[in-house]
């Protein structure tokens, strides 16, 4: 099912990474969409977002969140998506994170929504860069 509203498609993703199954959450992202990594890297295309999403399939992550708020544009919208995920380390031990993510998405010619800029830990990396350069 194509997410029909920006917001949906944050819960299709969620949904995808759940149930864990990477083609679906794959399926989300339009052609060319990039991801930054939790250090803050961003890298895009098919293989890079796979790359950066495997490791919360290998922790067997259960993610949950909202949208808290949604600015749209044309057929662009940035979604802030409040976040918390919960994993298992190799060794057994729980790990719990999250954070809050700034999207962007973009309505295609059919009416669905895809996204194309996915940055799960927001103003973090901009923080974080500052803080690394000063």
């Amino acid at each position: 099912m194509p997410a029909r509203t920006p917001e949906q498609g944050w819960d299709l993703f969620m949904t995808a990474m759940n149930a864990h199954d990477m083609n679906a959450a794959l399926a989300l992202y339009e052609d060319g969409a990039g991801m930054a990594s939790m250090e803050g890297v961003f890298a895009s295309g098919q293989d890079a977002i796979r790359s950066q999403l495997e490791p919360f399939f290998a922790m067997k992550a259960k993610i949950g969140g909202r949208v808290a708020r949604t600015f749209m544009a044309n057929d662009l919208a940035l979604i802030f998506v409040e976040w918390a995920a919960e994993a298992r380390r190799p060794d057994g031990n729980k790990i719990n994170f999250g954070g809050v993510s700034t999207d962007v998405l973009r309505r295609q010619r059919d009416g669905s929504w895809l996204m194309v800029i996915d940055n799960p830990t927001g103003t973090a990396i901009v923080v974080s860069a500052a803080t690394a350069s000063a």
